[in-house]
């Protein structure tokens, strides 16, 4: 057992801290595209609306983004002998800590990984590798991503860093902390200006003087 003060009391808290803050953006990363992708069929209709094209794209990127996140969270404690920073290697750490409830943690650790596990040939096949049968669309290679899956396992990761805190350091560490986003304010800037080019079609003179005018047109 380490004294609270020791170097490496202060290493495993400066390692928590880093992969909590990592596990932050993560959970913010999907929550940006959960607002985007799943709020209604309607907002789905403003957006390909609009931008077809670059939201199709912008939904394979953040799905791509959000497939790693998961995965990476739960790679071993070091890879090729370099030391990772993952949900595993910090659960290394925590062992030696007696207040540290090892085999709740590890509980949880196996629930982590069962629900990352329909991912894990998303990484391999579509994200890590150009895996042959996916590039040729056989019928084989089908891969799927479900959200649900994926914001149960951040509810599994919140509960994990609730553990390691409380036990270690009677605090918390929520990964709901980055609360803001800006998905909501740019779907409505999308449906308002999509009305206001509506309305404006109508009167072609109207439309182009504001269009001058404006700090966002042609001067």
């Amino acid at each position: 057992m380490t004294s609270p003060g020791s170097e490496s009391s202060k290493n495993l808290r400066e390692s928590a801290d880093a992969l909590a803050n990592l596990a932050v953006w993560h959970w913010h990363d999907f929550k940006q595209f959960r607002i985007l992708y799943y709020h209604s069929a309607e907002q789905l209709e403003c957006l390909n609306a609009v931008a077809p094209g670059f939201f199709a794209d912008l939904q394979r990127w953040l799905i791509d983004r959000i497939v790693l996140n998961v995965q990476k969270m739960l790679d071993g404690p070091r890879t090729m002998g370099k030391e990772n920073l993952t949900v595993p290697a910090l659960h290394e750490l925590c062992r030696v800590e007696q207040r540290y409830p090892t085999a709740e943690a590890e509980v949880l650790i196996g629930t982590l990984r069962s629900q990352a596990s329909p991912l894990k040939n998303w990484r391999h096949h579509l994200v890590a590798h150009i895996d042959s049968a996916a590039a040729l669309s056989t019928p084989s290679a089908q891969y799927e991503f479900v959200p649900s899956q994926v914001e149960e396992f951040y509810q599994t990761l919140n509960i994990y860093f609730a553990l390691v805190y409380r036990s270690l350091w009677d605090t918390v560490f929520p990964l709901n902390a980055t609360s803001h986003s800006d998905s909501h304010e740019l779907v409505r800037a999308i449906r308002d200006g999509a009305i206001m080019a509506e309305l404006l079609e109508r009167d072609v003179l109207t439309y182009d003087r504001l269009h001058h005018e404006s700090r966002f047109g042609l001067h």
